[in-house]
């Protein structure tokens, strides 16, 4: 029964992108696309990469701290 909690999460986010495209049109969605640039698409991979490397070092050091070994 845990297994459909997520499902239903992805579920409900969709139906809101769906009800606000149905809504509102594609146009707000495209012109706000349009308007992100190649620094700040750069800028949120390269956040996103690091926060996802500190996380992973953190999970080495709680791994090494119950004894096992678990590389980066």
């Amino acid at each position: 029964m845990r297994a459909i909690g997520p499902w239903v999460r992805v579920l409900l986010g969709a139906a809101v992108l769906g009800l606000l495209v149905q809504t509102l049109g594609t146009e707000p969605f495209v012109r706000g696309l349009g308007m992100i640039g190649v620094p700040a698409l750069c800028a949120a991979l390269g956040i996103g990469a690091a926060t996802t490397l500190a996380s992973a070092g953190r999970w080495v050091v709680v791994a090494r701290g119950m004894g096992l070994r678990l590389g980066l």
